[in-house]
């Protein structure tokens, strides 16, 4: 009687064990299994984060036509938006988004694709594209792109066919399209400031400014007839100094058809730094053409980015023309070291006068 009473307090022993040891395999299954809702759940909301935020999308696209139907207004300006169906083509006819193939930034190549969704991978995935044509002639086209998940307006503002972007100095269009595709609400289109910030260059017969290459920009020495000259060249503007002169600056300013050569000389003394500038090729080189903005005769000077080798190795330069045929006057270097070494050479791909 004692064994059997000893046997059923081991038998229901074992049995409590067991329910005990379920019970806990259950509660650890049920805990692994919530942790891993979990984990699922932070994973959907960080992807649907990145959707909103690196996507452009349909509202997006209408958010940005609605504020940039704003922001023509404060410009005075009419801008036609390409939907993808019929190509956009420009006053100087050019054709987007076709030429984009050939487009440069800063003047240097670049991959421009129109990519009305925002996933090209590489270069700039073009997402928008507004174009105002003037009425003097000429162009101004925005493209809005997003370069390495980076939200940035290009825009190519020119009287020609030149197709080269870059990026905007108006804060509206930066600040607006960065919060429309993060996803922020758009803020107050400015006014006087904001137009001032594009349209300074546009007024009193100036039609926009002609930008450098960037190969072009950077201060650069040259040593002739016993005196070292430098050149400072900015996005669009030219500083030459002599040794032992004021240094003298040129903005470079492209003509518009409504320039008018003012008798005025106090008029001619506040507008002595501006440059009537163009673009132009001679002897296999792409040249910034620059004349003062009341001259009537003569070619000017011209200004071209280059390269050439010094000591075994291609070395960037400045070429700087003069007369009908942009010969060649003066090679700019980096270094003043560079100018002195070199101030007797002459290169064989370079037409001198």
């Amino acid at each position: 009687m004692v064994k059997k009473g000893i046997l059923g307090i081991l038998l229901l022993s074992l049995v409590l064990a067991g329910c005990s040891s379920n019970s806990t395999a259950k509660k650890e299954s049920t805990n692994e299994s919530s942790s891993t809702v979990k984990t699922t759940s932070s994973s959907t909301r960080a992807k649907a984060s990145a959707t909103k935020i690196g996507v452009w999308t349909t509202q997006k696209d209408t958010e940005l036509s609605s504020f940039i139907k704003q922001w023509e207004k404060v410009m005075d300006q009419t801008y036609t938006q390409y939907t993808g169906e019929t190509n956009l083509t420009t006053a100087n006819g050019t054709v987007y988004p076709t030429e984009f193939k050939t487009a440069t930034v800063d003047g240097q190549p670049a991959e421009l694709v129109w990519d009305p969704k925002g996933t090209q991978k590489v270069g700039y995935a073009v997402v928008a594209l507004y174009n105002y044509n003037k009425n003097t002639g000429g162009s101004i086209t925005y493209a809005f792109t997003i370069k390495d998940g980076t939200p940035l307006v290009l825009v190519n503002e020119t009287d020609t066919a030149s197709n080269n972007w870059t990026q905007t100095k108006n804060n509206d269009l930066k600040e607006n399209f960065a919060n429309i595709y993060n996803g922020r609400p758009t803020t107050t289109v400015g006014s006087a400031n904001e137009k001032t910030a594009t349209d300074d260059a546009y007024s009193d017969g100036r039609n926009g400014y002609i930008t450098t290459p960037v190969a072009m920009r950077g201060t650069w020495y040259a040593k002739s007839y016993g005196k070292m000259s430098k050149l400072e060249v900015s996005e669009h503007e030219i500083v030459y100094t002599s040794e032992g002169e004021k240094p003298a600056k040129t903005i470079l300013y492209r003509p518009g058809n409504g320039r008018k050569f003012d008798t005025d000389i106090a008029v001619q003394e506040a507008r002595q730094e501006w440059g009537a500038t163009s673009e132009v090729t001679k002897n296999d080189l792409n040249y910034i053409n620059v004349r003062g903005w009341y001259q009537t005769a003569g070619a000017g000077t011209f200004y071209a980015a280059h390269t050439e080798l010094i000591d075994g190795k291609q070395t960037p330069v400045v070429v700087v023309g003069s007369g009908a045929g942009a010969w060649t006057s003066t090679v700019y270097y980096q270094t003043e070291a560079l100018a002195e070494q070199q101030a007797e050479v002459k290169y064989d791909d370079l037409i001198y006068q």
